[in-house]
């Protein structure tokens, strides 16, 4: 086969073009400090990448969701540890007025108290985060409780859980609703009514059979504590799983897509010797044509 000087001149062309992409695209690996820029680079650990980068994002996703729903799981706890020590203050204050050695007066002055914990109940009862009710279950913007001028209840609320998603294969309560935690089983704020309704009446035996009723009321709020303290240990748990495998995550996919600097730069350094040769080369063949043996 006859070799001619376009032949050469190709070949020649061909084989900078080929140097100067693989220079190009050592410089890439040295300049991202990435093994694999693009999915030609390595199909195979590509779609390794791809499926970790997924992952990556779903726990920043858990780890929002358990950030979030923790703080307003302790909110929660919060205002029904208060609603409790609301109750353990009535409990006292209906056990001291059940005896016979208060008056008329004094029971009726003391029904005040039994006012001022009905109406902290309602400000528990109407806890907001920023400018979200806690006790309305799905109905965030609405106001839990409202009361008429008899002390009756109204609850504007529903009875849903606002669940988020910790893993991939687990979603959490993060809420207690006002009619679970309030009215259920036992209407507490009836409880609170009844006892200053005694104690106004001078009404020693109603006094007294407020007391078990208080109790069961307490009963409630702690159950529904205890409820939401589950939710918060597993929030926890959560997030130390997910920060173990955001870690893990990190890790493999440090190993699957970042380059060896020291070995990259090396790399670098000879390629673009070959390149410079080549070039040489090239220049030096493309330069050749018969009016230099003329």
């Amino acid at each position: 086969m006859r070799v001619t000087l376009n032949m050469i001149y190709g070949q020649s062309v061909y084989n900078l073009n080929n140097q100067y992409e693989q220079f190009f695209k050592q410089n890439k690996i040295v300049s991202s400090g990435k093994r694999i820029n693009s999915p030609s680079d390595d199909p195979v650990d590509m779609v390794k990448i791809l499926g970790l980068r997924s992952l990556g994002k779903s726990l920043d996703q858990y780890k929002k969701n358990i950030d979030n729903g923790t703080t307003w799981l302790r909110y929660t706890e919060s205002a029904l540890s208060s609603a409790e020590k609301i109750f353990v203050d009535a409990k006292v204050l209906a056990e001291q007025m059940a005896t016979g050695t208060y008056s008329k007066e004094q029971r009726q002055l003391l029904s005040v108290q039994a006012e001022q914990l009905f109406e902290q109940l309602m400000q528990v009862g109407n806890t907001k985060i920023v400018d979200k009710y806690l006790f309305s279950g799905y109905k965030t913007d609405t106001k839990t409780f409202t009361k008429d001028t008899n002390f009756n209840i109204e609850y504007h609320g529903d009875d849903n859980n606002i669940k988020v998603s910790i893993s991939q294969s687990t979603r959490v309560a993060i809420n207690t609703t006002g009619q679970r935690a309030f009215l259920d089983k036992t209407n507490v704020f009836d409880v609170l009514r009844g006892l200053h309704a005694a104690l106004q009446n001078d009404d020693q035996e109603a006094v007294q059979n407020a007391l078990p009723q208080i109790n069961d009321a307490l009963k409630q709020i702690v159950k529904e504590r205890s409820i939401v303290g589950t939710s918060i240990n597993q929030m926890e748990s959560a997030e130390i799983m997910n920060e173990s495998f955001d870690f893990k995550t990190e890790e493999l996919l440090s190993d699957t897509e970042d380059a060896d600097i020291l070995n990259a730069v090396t790399e670098l350094e000879e390629r673009e010797l070959v390149f410079q040769a080549t070039l040489k080369s090239t220049a030096m063949i493309t330069g050749l044509s018969l009016l230099n043996y003329i």
